[in-house]
């Protein structure tokens, strides 16, 4: 029989706490008629292409807002119809302003109203939008940890395929929500540290944990002939990692690209730069006498001498 075709990006649902979900797939696959196969998915939606505007400003330094909140920053794609034929996509940088005259290229930003906005060039670093010129975007949106399903929520196809149906579902893990006041804390050492130039490992890893996504990061050199490499082991933010269920995360893709984009860039002459797909947690017993004068409240002081420890 022909086999049957679930497209990228196919959106299936399901139902967790008596709240609804949606989930859509990453790759195309196929099944054969009357067999099985697994799916990977993601929870959110994707925003196929929200017009930003009709008629570009023409100005420098454009910046347009996106609708939706919980915007995944690593996969907006924004693109430019100039010909009033077609779309091109533009390239997504850190900062526009370290990118050269006339590059077509874009960055993201969230604004203290907790909005993602499209932010352009301003000719002479980046190229701005042209006067009268349509920009679209395309995103993906999160609910963040509460996307976290239980075992078989995901129970559906939301727009339904022909012969198929879910026949049962993994438990959804990794979703994470936005920056708390714990990770802003490693976000704005990290900004502050960070150089032009990523030379030394702390170097890296504070170029790492600048990217989207990631909140704890270590690098790992080995050195070559021709210079080394780098390998950065990535994890996103999780509430409780010390009590994590999984014996390892797995990065996404995603991240892994923008750690590898962004580290490469600023890496010296003959340093390649590679991402771990995941990382493994490895428990660690610490054990610690600690006394307390008298004139400290012992349960504050034990709170964060744990906090410390498990930073």
């Amino acid at each position: 029989s022909v086999p049957i075709v679930i497209p990228a990006e196919t959106v299936f649902s399901g139902s967790f706490n008596n709240t609804l979900y949606t989930f859509y797939s990453e790759n195309e696959v196929s099944v054969a008629g009357g067999g099985t196969v697994a799916v990977t998915v993601k929870e959110g939606s994707v925003i196929s292409a929200e017009q930003l505007t009709t008629s570009a400003s023409g100005q420098i330094g454009q910046r347009y807002s996106l609708s939706k909140t919980n915007v995944i920053p690593n996969t907006v794609q924004a693109s430019v119809n100039e010909d009033g034929i077609s779309y091109v996509n533009w390239t997504r940088v850190e900062d526009t302003n370290i990118v050269a005259s006339g590059v077509n290229a874009y960055a993201i930003y969230v604004n203290s109203a907790n909005a993602t906005e499209v932010v352009f060039g301003n000719r002479l670093s980046g190229r701005i939008p042209p006067t009268g010129v349509k920009i679209q975007a395309k995103y993906k949106i999160t609910s963040g940890s509460s996307g976290n399903v239980g075992a078989n929520s995901i129970n559906s196809f939301r727009t339904a395929i022909s012969g198929l149906s879910v026949s049962s579902s993994t438990s959804a893990v990794g979703g994470t929500d936005g920056e708390t006041v714990a990770s802003l804390k490693t976000s704005i050492k990290s900004i502050i540290k960070s150089q032009d130039r990523a030379v030394t490992l702390s170097d890296f890893v504070n170029r790492a944990l600048l990217v989207d996504g990631v909140y704890k990061a270590v690098c790992e050199f080995t050195p070559s002939a021709g210079g080394g490499s780098v390998t950065v082991y990535a994890i996103p933010y999780i509430a409780d990692f010390t009590s994590a269920s999984a014996g390892s995360y797995a990065l996404e893709t995603e991240t892994k690209t923008s750690i590898n984009t962004s580290l490469q860039a600023v890496a010296t002459l003959g340093v390649t730069v590679d991402t771990a797909s995941s990382v493994t947690f490895v428990p660690k017993t610490i054990s610690a006498s600690v006394t307390i004068n008298n004139s400290y409240v012992q349960s504050s002081v034990k709170a964060a001498v744990e906090a410390a420890l498990t930073y």
